[in-house]
C-alpha cells in the first residue's frame, strides 16, 4: 500500500535539521512556513541565496605534471546570506594566499527551494507561481514511486575564479567590483523572494479552495506573518536533501560536496519534465 502524502510529510517535518546553521534562513522563513502550512506541500531543502568564497585543493598528477581542482577537499572560507563585504572576503582568504595547493572562486548563488507536492496538479500550480516570480529555471521531477518534486531555481548566479595556486588573480579594485555585482544580484534575489511569497500565498489559497470547497479570498493573498515571533504558528519543519553525487542529510542551505551547490534530487527519478531555460 502506498504511503499517504500526509504521512510522508509528517516524517519529513519530524526529522532533525542537521545543517550547520540548524534552521531556515531568515529571508525565507515565512515563505517556508506558508508552504508547509498547506496539506498539499512540504519543503525538503532550501537556501535563501548566498555569496561565498570556496577554497579547493589542487591535486597534482605526478605523471603528466598537470593539476586538477578537487572540490570535495575544499571548504567554504567565506559565506554570507546578506550583502557581502570585500574587506571581510579578502580577510577570509589570508590563510590561503601563498599556498600553491589552493584554488578559490567567488560565487553568488540565488535562492533555491525544493518542494514535495501531493499531486502533479498541485506541483503545476506552484510551478506557475515560481515562474511568475522570476525563478525561470524552475521545473518538476517525477520519481518512479510517483514522488512529485518541484525545484524552484533562478538563473542569475555568478562564479568568478579569484585565486589559483595560492595567487590572487585579480586586483583589489576588481574584487570590489565583483562583490558589488554580487550584492546587486542579492538585492534582486530578495525582490524575487518577496514576489514568490505573495504568489505562493495566492496559490495556496486557490489550492485550498479547490480541495476543500472554500471560497477564495478577495483582495489579496492569505496573510503570511514574517516575524520570527510567529515561529510556533508556522509549520516550518525541516528539510532533507540528497544530491546527485552524494547524500547530505542537511536541511538549510544543503550543498553538493562535489559542486558546492545547493541541491536536491531523488535516486528514483524517472521522468524529468522540461525546464524553462533562459
Amino acid at each position: 500500500m502506498l504511503q499517504s502524502f500526509a504521512s510522508k510529510k509528517e516524517q519529513v517535518l519530524r526529522r532533525a535539521d542537521k545543517s550547520k546553521k540548524g534552521d531556515v534562513d531568515p529571508p525565507i522563513f515565512a515563505l517556508v512556513g506558508a508552504i508547509n502550512s498547506s496539506p498539499s506541500f512540504v519543503t525538503t531543502s532550501s537556501c535563501s541565496g548566498r555569496t561565498v568564497v570556496f577554497a579547493a585543493a589542487h591535486q597534482r598528477d605526478s605523471g603528466s605534471g598537470t593539476t586538477d581542482v578537487v572540490k570535495k577537499r575544499g571548504r567554504w572560507c567565506y559565506v554570507t546570506h546578506d550583502s557581502a563585504s570585500s574587506g571581510d572576503l579578502m580577510a577570509s582568504l589570508a590563510s590561503y594566499l601563498g599556498n600553491p595547493d589552493f584554488y578559490g572562486s567567488l560565487k553568488f548563488e540565488p535562492m533555491i527551494l525544493h518542494i514535495q507536492c501531493r499531486t502533479i496538479e498541485d506541483a503545476q500550480s506552484m510551478l506557475s507561481a515560481a515562474l511568475a516570480s522570476g525563478f525561470r529555471n524552475s521545473g518538476l521531477i517525477i520519481g518512479r514511486k510517483r514522488r512529485v518534486m518541484l525545484a524552484v531555481r533562478s538563473t542569475h548566479g555568478l562564479e568568478v575564479p579569484i585565486v589559483d595556486k595560492g595567487k590572487l588573480l585579480v586586483s583589489q579594485e576588481y574584487v570590489d567590483y565583483i562583490v558589488d555585482h554580487a550584492n546587486n544580484r542579492m538585492t534582486e534575489n530578495k525582490r524575487r523572494i518577496e514576489r514568490l511569497h505573495s504568489n505562493v500565498c495566492s496559490t495556496l489559497d486557490a489550492v485550498a479552495a479547490k480541495c476543500c470547497g472554500q471560497v477564495p479570498r478577495v483582495g489579496g493573498p492569505i496573510p503570511c506573518d514574517t516575524s520570527h515571533s510567529s515561529r510556533d504558528q508556522l509549520t516550518v519543519g525541516t528539510h532533507l536533501a540528497s544530491t546527485q553525487s552524494s547524500i547530505i542529510t542537511t536541511s538549510n542551505c544543503t550543498t553538493d560536496s562535489e559542486s558546492g551547490e545547493a541541491g536536491d534530487s531523488s535516486s528514483d527519478d524517472e521522468l524529468v519534465l522540461p525546464w524553462e531555460q533562459t
